[in-house]
């Protein structure tokens, strides 16, 4: 039996960029969702050129977050003969969800990525679905891949329809350009 890729976050010491813009979209977020809850994680890519990305922290709360609660992903790296993939980030903990954001924004042009859980919603929205595998795995970040590309997913300009996906037993992944991508997506498909 194969096993999982491991997540293993290594912090370097440096200056973090400015995440004025990150945490401006976590409080819409956080309005929109009518919640605050740590059953989430929100990603942005301020260059859709380079891979690095803002992400809330390990186990931190949207609708509370502050520059402290913020990580600043650097690089993922995978080591194939170890399978294991170095996480090198800057502030908070990084999340083990890293590896599944990392994985989408490096194949699409996405730049903002909310994965949310919503029980009561389960198995009642109409929208590609995903099979379980452990949150922080490469194989579940290949499963995400395999499901966006399956669906309308155009190699040429890397954009995705639809842009939401359910992830079974982990809730749901809204992919998206702006925040009016990812607002449009959440009301059309859970209401406001």
């Amino acid at each position: 039996m194969k096993m999982s890729v491991l997540f293993h976050p290594i912090k370097i010491r440096t200056r973090m960029p400015n995440p004025e813009k990150f945490l401006m979209l976590e409080s819409k977020v956080a309005e929109l969702l009518g919640v605050h809850t740590t059953d989430g994680t929100l990603s942005y890519r301020p260059n859709k050129n380079k891979l690095s990305f803002f992400i809330t922290g390990a186990e931190r709360e949207i609708g509370h977050l502050n520059k402290k609660d913020i990580s600043y992903i650097i690089e993922v790296y995978e080591h194939k003969s170890f399978e294991r993939s170095d996480v090198i980030y800057i502030g908070d903990t990084a999340p083990n969800e890293s590896l599944m954001h990392d994985t989408i924004y490096g194949h699409t042009k996405a730049k903002i990525i909310l994965q949310f859980y919503d029980d009561k919603h389960l198995g009642k929205i109409k929208c590609p679905k995903v099979g379980y595998m452990p949150n922080g795995t490469k194989e579940l970040a290949n499963n995400i891949m395999r499901a966006i590309k399956r669906y309308r997913y155009n190699k040429r300009t890397k954009n995705i329809t639809p842009n939401i996906l359910e992830l079974e037993k982990q809730g749901f992944l809204i992919i998206g350009n702006t925040w009016t991508d990812i607002k449009s997506t959440y009301i059309k498909h859970f209401g406001k």
